[in-house]
């Protein structure tokens, strides 16, 4: 039985959600109440929880989709039975351990995902650096907690990912040498917006001009190339 899974009421008067970050992606397991995606809205921001366990089979809306009350934004197989890995060269201690969107400093809530320093399959060390990470504050290079090889990339560059939200996997202790583990191909979290919202800019940002009545368009961004940061926004409210 396959489960369509909508935009939930979100309030009163409020009429659609913006997707944010998924938390899920298709061909993966979920249990119910298992968060799924990001749902934002002007007065709050919320996780959507699966209604039943499954198997996603389907994502209908990606990030900063705009979708109307009871519109589909993905749907799960009740009966489907998640894609198992294939093993790496060399399996290590058998741990595939997610890194994740670290904390980025007081009152910073996502980090915009820049240059990847690694491919999947790739073998590192730990403290080896993974990614740049960027922030309205600073720009960082993530290094890795762990040795091992990289198994999958989950955000893409461009990417506004919550702190605590996945961007890669790693198979601890693991060597190169094999293709890299064959996975459902991971959901991208939406490339930052360009061409007809101006600069670059990430999610967080895109709300914030959404909030404060901004054309992204028309705004001038000062960040590396061209991002278009918090300031930039407030600037031209």
């Amino acid at each position: 039985m396959t489960t369509k899974v909508t935009m939930p009421q979100l309030g009163e008067s409020v009429v659609e959600g913006t997707i944010g970050n998924w938390l899920v992606e298709e061909g993966q397991r979920v249990e119910k109440d298992q968060p799924l995606v990001e749902i934002l809205t002007d007065k709050a921001d919320n996780e959507l929880p699966a209604p039943v366990a499954g198997v996603v089979t389907g994502i209908v809306a990606r990030t900063d989709d705009v979708v109307v009350v009871g519109g589909e934004i993905c749907s799960i197989d009740e009966n489907a039975v998640a894609a198992t890995p294939a093993p790496a060269a060399s399996t290590g201690t058998g741990e595939v351990a997610t890194v994740t969107m670290p904390a980025l400093g007081e009152s910073v809530v996502e980090g915009t995902v820049g240059n990847w320093l690694v491919r999947e399959g790739d073998a590192v060390g730990v403290d080896q650096p993974l990614v740049e990470i960027l922030t309205d504050k600073a720009d960082n290079e993530l290094p890795s907690p762990h040795a091992g090889v990289v198994t999958r990339i989950l955000a893409t560059r461009d990417d506004g990912v919550a702190v605590g939200g996945p961007l890669c996997e790693i198979a601890v202790g693991a060597t190169a040498g094999a293709p890299a583990p064959a996975t459902a191909a991971p959901v991208s979290n939406g490339a930052a917006a360009s061409t007809s919202e101006g600069g670059p800019s990430s999610p967080g940002v895109r709300q914030l001009a959404r909030e404060k009545g901004v054309d992204l368009g028309a705004v001038h961004g000062t960040g590396e190339g061209g991002r278009v940061t918090r300031d930039d926004v407030m600037a031209a409210a």
